[in-house]
């Protein structure tokens, strides 16, 4: 009967136009996390009559939530009336009305919004209206709770790295079958191929469901279980984020339902009675009475063969260009989603995404296939056919996969390049260890792929007797029927080899690749989880250049910290103290940092700032950093011989 064919190139582009223009459409920024720019009115100043509106304007478009900003007045009340909005549409401008009739003295106003990356940012100041007064929250206190926590984040790496884990296996193994498997007989890769895909599409929606619900969890500051509700959800799904993970759970319900209705994807199309019927087959086959051909010289097709001849059935078609749309949604998450969509140049680090996406699920999705799939598609043919197989299928992916590799570093190298720019940052920012550790990673892995392609792999079809080749629509285990029924030889890598023949160094050599292949997938799951952990930090490049300038609420005082250079050596610190009127406060009793270092259990540095002559102005001449990473420091400010203020900061210490 004839094959189902798969939909054309033409055909699948218009299809998938739709879909690009839909990625096109979504927002993007040049900047990895939005900053603050300015307020109205403007932090530590005091204004004489009441604002009608509090205002902050930030670098880049930023998503909002209902309580998305604050503003308190001196016994702690909240003034907003309203929600936050955008003033004249402008995205990069948030702003609530107050109420009216406000009392005189000093207000807190904080916000939390969503940057175009995903992340949260959240901050704010502190204005006086007529005259200042002591503030009844800080914004410390006011922003305390706000953060999703630990755990949360946690288990966002974790989410993203499934994610990643599915799209090899879902997609990737659907490409391999394309590219690998049918082309060499081998079909869908039976049964347990078609258990791969569904688990890949499985693991990507619950995965991606959650991705969704933990971003609802970040915008919100609570936990997973806390973001459980239609409102969270909904602020989760007005992110960019949010809204590309929550198309991708249904892509994967898609792929996971319909994939198995795709006649491309499944095994070859054979009729059941001319498979049953071996005697007939024999004698049209080569001419020889059926009572001559021996049972055993029958090379009987796998049940995971032999399917309907209506498989797919007639919406085959619109099944498979549905799987496509599906997929290729999936296959463009991480690039749209991700940091390629927010940082300059985004149309390079797109493409190089996309790339490296596409060439992973490929190796990933082959060498899962190769380990799970393939031996069990092969388990019922006799040892020389299934050796055959297994060599033909392990030449045509390696070739395909020293490409993939190579994609793989070539676009993870201009990613690095965009990310990370300075080789300092490597060793310097959370991002920049990440990106090296999965970089010693993927070297490894390719250590082992090409000793793979050069060696264990010629090595196996040196051992393997090739069989003859038949058409894909057909039986492809009765390909040495002909020439067992005349008792007739075949070739292999150069010697005669009796059809049915064992060469003992199969096996072993097949071992051998297996061995390889699960080594391979060992390190490329660490791959994944370095993968999980890099896309929840900052990249090196939005990192601000040093000097860092820090601003910290402490009591009723506001802190402003600028470290220069922020780098490996010594650092001169400049500390700025104004009350709540915005003045300068120079009757601070003493100032002090404690700075601690990245590793675990080591002791804080401590060191007492000293007043320049300025009012309120105090600083270290000499602030040492002796290694690089994230340190933590605390901002002690003692005002009397009772009261004493601590706040807490990160600083990025680069080379």
């Amino acid at each position: 009967m004839p094959r189902p064919v798969p939909p054309s190139p033409r055909r699948l582009l218009r299809a998938l136009l739709p879909l690009l223009v839909v990625a096109l459409a979504l927002p993007a920024s040049a900047s990895a996390h939005a900053q603050l720019e300015g307020s109205v009115p403007v932090g530590g100043t005091v204004v004489a009559q009441p604002p009608a509106t509090v205002e902050f304007r930030f670098s880049e478009p930023v998503q909002s939530t209902d309580d998305a900003v604050q503003v308190l007045a001196p016994d702690g009340d909240r003034v907003g009336a309203g929600a936050p909005f955008h003033p004249d549409g402008d995205r990069k401008r948030l702003a609530v009305r107050l109420a009216g009739d406000l009392p005189q003295g000093s207000y807190t106003a904080t916000y939390r919004v969503t940057s175009a990356d995903g992340h949260p940012i959240a901050n704010g100041i502190v204005f006086s209206i007529g005259r200042a007064s002591a503030t009844g929250t800080s914004v410390a206190d006011a922003l305390k709770g706000a953060e999703s926590g630990p755990v949360t984040r946690t288990a966002f790496a974790v989410v993203r790295a499934l994610q990643y884990l599915a799209i090899a296996l879902g997609v990737g193994a659907l490409l391999v079958v394309l590219l690998v498997l049918r082309p060499v007989g081998l079909g869908g890769g039976g049964r347990r191929g078609r258990q791969v895909v569904v688990a890949g599409a499985v693991v990507g929606a619950l995965s991606a469901a959650a991705g969704t619900i933990l971003q609802g969890a970040e915008i919100a500051g609570t936990s997973f279980w806390g973001a459980l509700s239609p409102g969270t959800i909904g602020d989760a799904l007005g992110t960019r984020f949010g809204l590309v993970w929550a198309i991708a759970a249904g892509a994967w319900v898609l792929v996971g339902v319909l994939s198995g209705r795709v006649p491309a994807l499944r095994g070859p199309v054979v009729d059941p009675p001319a498979v049953a019927d071996e005697a007939a087959f024999a004698t049209s086959a080569s001419g020889v009475a059926a009572a001559a051909v021996p049972a055993s010289a029958v090379v009987r097709a796998p049940a995971d063969f032999v399917v309907d001849a209506r498989a797919g059935g007639p919406g085959g078609r619109p099944a498979a260009v549905v799987v496509a749309l599906a997929g290729a949604w999936i296959l463009l998450l991480p690039s749209l989603a991700g940091h390629a969509a927010t940082i300059s140049p985004r149309g390079v680090l797109f493409a190089s995404l996309l790339l490296h996406v596409v060439a992973m699920a490929v190796w990933v999705g082959g060498l899962v296939l190769l380990a799970a799939a393939v031996p069990a598609t092969l388990r019922d043919l006799p040892s020389a056919a299934r050796a055959d197989r297994l060599a033909s299928a392990a030449e045509r992916f390696s070739r395909i996969a020293i490409w993939a590799v190579l994609a793989v570093a070539v676009s993870g190298a201009v990613q690095g390049y965009v990310l990370v720019r300075e080789p300092s940052a490597l060793l310097d920012t959370a991002h920049g260890r990440a990106v090296l550790i999965k970089t010693l990673l993927i070297c490894a892995i390719a250590a082992l792929a090409t000793r793979n392609h050069r060696r264990t792999v010629p090595a196996l079809r040196a051992a393997a007797p090739r069989q003859a080749s038949v058409p894909a629509a057909d039986a492809p285990a009765l390909a040495d029927a002909p020439a067992a029924a005349t008792g007739g030889t075949t070739t292999a890598g150069g010697r005669d080899v009796a059809a049915g023949d064992d060469d003992p160094a199969a096996p072993v050599v097949a071992g051998r690749l297996r061995r390889l292949v699960r080594a391979e997938l060992a390190l490329l799951l660490a791959v994944f989880a370095a993968t999980g952990a890099l896309s929840t930090e900052q990249p090196a490049v939005a990192i601000p250049p040093g000097p860092v300038t820090v601003e910290r609420d402490l009591g009723p005082l506001r802190a402003r910290v600028e470290i220069a250079p922020a780098r490996v050596g010594t650092n001169r610190v400049r500390i700025t103290l104004r009350d709540a009127a915005g003045r300068p406060f120079p009757d601070a009793r003493s100032v002090d940092l404690a700075e601690r270092p990245p590793e675990r259990g080591a002791a804080a540095l401590q060191q007492t700032a000293s007043p320049t002559g300025a009012p309120g102005e105090l600083a270290v001449d000499a602030l040492p950093f002796p290694s690089p990473g994230r340190w933590s420091v605390v901002l002690t400010v003692r005002v009397s011989e009772f009261d004493q203020y601590d706040a807490r900061f990160d600083l990025e210490v680069r080379r």
